[in-house]
């Protein structure tokens, strides 16, 4: 009697790593949802400051990233001595070959990991500092060299042009597979970098834009309401005098949406943006309320509400990719991308600017007509872009299997050389 073969054991696959995002942001929190969501069913490691009560999800494998110096740096300064020692012996943990340390501790090994995504939304630049971007540009040789392939979601980058960045820089994207910049004033820093060929440069929207929400249980009343998204942003990476004339604006666009007859809410972006909220408020005479949720919340009031005024970035791409018209305020240059991307750029406004002018815009916004015609806007142009993330997901989806990605998409001097150039390691 012939023997039933045994069975074939399915290959286990490395887990694909996910990093950049500060669960704090609820901005970073939608683009850490929407990866996952794309990822579905696949293993899925992130870095242990990824795990919060915000965000908690029993298909991430635990992983550890090396210390960096600004924490060495920073408990040095305080005098945390035992702070201090906890460094060390992490960075002697990930001195020891094959991952040994790091698994007696609990934690994966995040050298182990088949392929990495760096969403980090706005990571790299002159606005960030150099030290930082070598400690990354380390980090990902390594990973390189250890085999994995690391791509870059889309996301902003640049300018590279503080003493020392672009050198950093040019070792942080030089050990990626694939990069993706969300515009094409990003896509053109990093081409400005000159990198070998081994690095695909492209560009696609952010991927937020596939993150699907369910519209708030109230949904009927935000429609009757604008949500004013402030960021502190706004008043320490600005100039003086459009930092200055902040708190003006918001209290303009608040008058504004009053005389509309709409109801003015607040929403919290980020925790670091409380303070700056309740001043608002005060400022407003007290009856301005508070609107706090996770990231999928906050897409979803977005998308039901009359109108959005907003400095952070995540909430305007929620806004204009559910076709609900906006103002912003820019504070860098991936707001410009935005709004021009859709169409909108009149309605991205200079708080320090003419009054008048941005009164117009806020009356137009608010109007009847002003409405409809942005809508109808919006809904064409946001589904190009959806279309443009699903071509980034392919793409990406063809590193993940340890191809190349389709050569079609490729971008400027980077797409000649990675179509005849295979994915690499740094030596």
């Amino acid at each position: 009697m012939p023997r039933t073969p045994p069975a074939v054991l399915p290959a286990i696959r490395p887990p694909i790593g996910l990093v950049g995002p500060w669960v704090a942001n609820k901005g970073d929190q939608m683009m850490l949802r929407a990866v996952m969501d794309h990822l579905s069913g696949r293993p899925l490691a992130a870095p242990v400051e990824l795990w919060s009560r915000e965000l908690p999800d029993p298909r991430m494998l635990r992983v550890a990233l090396p210390p960096t110096i600004t924490e060495a740096r920073a408990a040095a300064a305080r005098k945390h001595v035992l702070r201090l020692g906890t460094l060390a012996a992490k960075g002697a943990l990930f001195a020891l070959p094959g991952g040994v340390g790091l698994r007696l501790t609990g934690h994966g090994d995040a050298r182990s990991l088949g392929t990495l995504l760096d969403c980090s939304g706005f990571a790299y630049g002159d606005e960030w500092s150099t030290a930082r971007t070598w400690h990354r540009a380390r980090y990902y040789q390594r990973l390189a060299r250890a085999g994995t392939r690391v791509v870059m979601l889309p996301q902003a980058f640049g300018p590279f042009e503080k003493p020392g960045q672009r050198e950093a820089a040019r070792a942080l994207f030089g050990a990626c597979a694939l990069v993706y910049a969300r515009d094409e004033e990003s896509l053109g820093h990093v081409q400005g970098l000159d990198l070998d060929a081994g690095t695909a440069l492209r560009r696609a929207p952010d991927v937020t834009h596939l993150l699907s929400v369910p519209p708030p249980p109230d949904a009927e009343a935000w429609a009757r309401r604008a949500v004013i998204v402030p960021n502190q942003r706004m008043l320490d990476r600005t100039a003086p005098d459009r930092a200055a004339a902040y708190g003006q604006f918001l209290q303009d666009a608040i008058s504004a949406v009053r005389a509309a007859g709409l109801d003015p809410w607040l929403l919290l972006h980020e925790r670091n943006d409380r303070a700056l909220l309740d001043a608002v408020s005060r400022e407003a005479g007290g009856g301005v309320r508070v609107f706090e949720g996770d990231g999928v919340a906050l897409k979803g009031v977005i998308g039901a509400a009359g109108l959005v005024v907003a400095s952070r970035y995540h909430a305007l791409v929620s806004a204009l990719s559910q076709g609900v018209p906006a103002i912003g305020t820019s504070w860098s240059h991936k707001y410009d991308r935005l709004f021009a991307a859709y169409g909108q750029e009149r309605y991205l406004l200079a708080p320090e600017g003419d009054e008048g002018e941005r009164r117009a815009r806020l009356d137009e916004a608010l109007s009847p007509g002003g409405q409809a015609e942005a809508r109808a806007r919006l809904a064409a142009r946001a589904d190009r872009c959806r279309d443009e993330v699903e071509a980034m997901w392919r793409a990406v989806e063809a590193v993940i299997g340890g191809a190349l990605p389709p050569a079609e998409a490729d971008e400027g001097r980077a797409a000649s050389a990675a179509r005849t150039t295979p994915l690499r390691s740094i030596a």
